[in-house]
This record gives C-alpha cells, structure tokens and sequence, in this order.
C-alpha cells in the first residue's frame, strides 16, 4: 500500500505526462488521411473489399470490448494501456508486412482489441490522479490540453501525409508506427495510483465467466428492448450510408486522379 505522499507524487508525475501522451497517442496520426489510398494503391483492394473490412471492424470493437475490461481488471491500468499501445504496434506491423485483405483484418482485430484498453484504462489513470479536491476541474484541463495539443499535431500530420505517400506509400505507415512507439515509451512513465488486487490464477476463469456472463444478460436485455433495438438499428443504417458515401467518394477521386 502506498503511503499519501507517492501517491502525490504519482499523482504530479501522471498529470504532468498525461497531455503530451496524449497528444501522441489520441490516435493514428499519418494514416486516416491517407487510409483509402494505401488500402486500394498499395494493398490492391476494392472499394466494396473495403466497405466489408470496415464493417468488420465495428464488430471487433464491440465484440472486443468485454475482453478488454476484463483484461485491464486483471491487470491494472497501467499495464493495459502498456499493453494496449504495444497492440497497436502489431497493427501496424501487420499492415507494414503482411499482404492483401487478411492482413487489414487482422490489424483491425488487434487495433480494436489495444484501442478499447487504451480508451478504458487512459481515462481512468488520469482521473486516479487528480482524484482530489478540485480534481475535476483538472482533469477536465488536463483532457483538453491534450486534445488541443492532437489537434494541432495531428493537422500538421493530415498535410504532409499525402506528399508523403507520393514520395513512398510506406512513408506515412513508418511514421505513424514511430509515433506509436513514442506513446509506448510515455506509457511506462505511468504510476498505477491504486495498485489492482492481486488474483489467483484460479480465479481468473471465475472472472472471465462473470464477464461471459454480463455480456449475455446485456444481449438479451438488447434482444428484448425495443428501444435499444431501434437505436442500434439506427446507428448502423446512419454510419453505414456514411461509410459508403465516404469509401466510395475517395473511389471516384482516386478514378479522376485527383486523390
């Protein structure tokens, strides 16, 4: 058990890393400028491949989002989002070295599984450590001024991925996995502020069967509400038109050889 002052200090440590993490780390930065490009030019896919493989990849995210909570239960935040950014690395590794369709399947498997331990543990960490009086008022700040601090970066990064591309349509990839390493290294001047109970090996089935079993009571509970039914139908049908406009959008400027 950590005396008060670590815990402080962590505390300190963990919000003054917290922004520039973040603003390496919010995201892919490089690639989604140049995604629909590297899919069709470099890897030879179809439109209609990839409007499957981004179909795919909302289910991963939905479908690995149970595992991912349990994961980061069983080993803290710290270690997830460790973990989750050392994912993300195999994404792009995935993408860097292995060819054709299965390969983007593959990566968004694993990107999806790294980004849901991400996306849990980041938010949790930060508000551990300025769970204080006024704390939230700081976390708060400390969100923004990383988002702010993406956004600038992450334009800069949207320009000159296209010249980039046109000089090596690797060129964009490496730099982003570079930058994927740089959160990784941040991630390791994490402290755990609440260090997780330690659970016996044992016991770890238990947790994955509770976790099994929430994920079918809120299924069922999804089956039988009509409410939530439509609401995902919904969703579905409205990110769906977009991704097809959009997919096929970057299609026919690619065809007129403006994209």
């Amino acid at each position: 058990m950590k005396s008060t002052k670590q815990q402080n200090q962590d505390r300190r440590r963990n919000a003054q890393i917290y922004p520039i993490y973040k603003m390496f780390s919010w995201d892919l930065l490089f690639f989604y400028s140049i995604e629909f490009l590297f899919y069709t030019i470099t890897k030879g896919l179809t439109a209609s491949e990839i409007l499957l493989i981004n179909g795919l990849y909302i289910v991963f995210r939905t479908a690995m989002y149970v595992p991912a909570v349990a994961v980061c239960d069983i080993l803290g935040k710290r270690k997830s989002i460790i973990l989750g950014n050392i994912l993300l690395i195999f994404h792009i590794l995935s993408l860097l070295f292995l060819p054709g369709a299965i390969s983007v399947i593959l990566a968004n498997l694993i990107f999806s599984m790294g980004y849901n331990m991400k996306q849990i543990s980041e938010s949790n960490l930060v508000y551990d450590s300025v769970a204080t009086r006024g704390g939230d008022g700081l976390y708060t700040k400390l969100d923004a001024k990383g988002g702010s601090l993406y956004y600038i970066l992450d334009g800069i990064a949207s320009l000159m991925a296209g010249f980039l591309f046109v000089v090596n349509n690797y060129l964009p990839i490496w730099i982003c996995l570079g930058f994927i390493l740089i959160s990784t290294i941040l991630s390791f001047f994490f402290k755990e502020i609440y260090e997780p109970e330690e659970i016996e090996k044992g016991k770890i089935k238990n947790i994955v069967k509770e976790y099994a079993n929430d994920l079918k009571i809120s299924m069922k509970f999804i089956i039988q509400s009509k409410r939530m039914k439509s609401y995902i139908l919904f969703g579905a049908i409205f990110y769906g038109i977009i991704d097809i406009f959009d997919t096929y959008q970057g299609d026919l400027l690619t065809d007129i050889g403006i994209r």
